[in-house]
C-alpha cells in the first residue's frame, strides 16, 4: 500500500494530473505504516526481513503506476479503498497475534 500510494502521488505531481491522487495521502500512509511497524515488532514479527522481501516488488509497482495510462488512473483511484481494506485486515491479524496497539488512528 505504501508503494502504491507513493507511485500514484508521484504520478499526480510529475504528470500534473491531480486525478491520479489517491483518496489517502502519502503522509497518512507513512504514519499508518510506522504504526503497523511498531505493532508488528511488538508481537515478534521480523519487520526488516518483511521489508526486504516486499520492497523490490513494491518499488516496481510504484514505478509502473507512474505511467499515464487509463488502467493506472483506475488503479490510483482504487488505492484509497485498497489501503483501508489492508489496514483493517492488518489490524485484525496483529490483534490475533497479541498486539494491543492500534494502527487505525482515532479521530475522535
Amino acid at each position: 500500500m505504501y508503494f502504491a500510494v507513493r507511485g500514484c502521488t508521484t504520478a499526480a505531481r510529475d504528470l500534473s494530473k491531480p486525478e491520479f491522487l489517491p483518496s489517502v495521502s502519502f503522509d497518512d500512509v507513512k504514519r499508518i505504516t510506522a504504526n503497523a511497524d511498531t505493532a508488528a515488532r511488538d508481537v515478534g514479527i521480523d519487520v526488516e526481513r518483511a521489508w526486504l522481501i516486499a520492497a523490490p516488488v513494491g518499488q516496481a509497482t510504484a514505478e509502473a503506476l507512474q505511467k499515464d495510462t487509463a488502467d493506472n488512473l483506475a488503479k490510483c483511484k482504487m488505492t484509497g479503498s485498497f489501503v483501508r481494506s489492508i489496514v483493517a485486515r492488518l489490524q485484525m491479524a496483529l490483534t490475533e497475534l497479541g498486539s494491543n496497539k492500534s494502527i487505525i488512528e482515532k479521530d475522535f
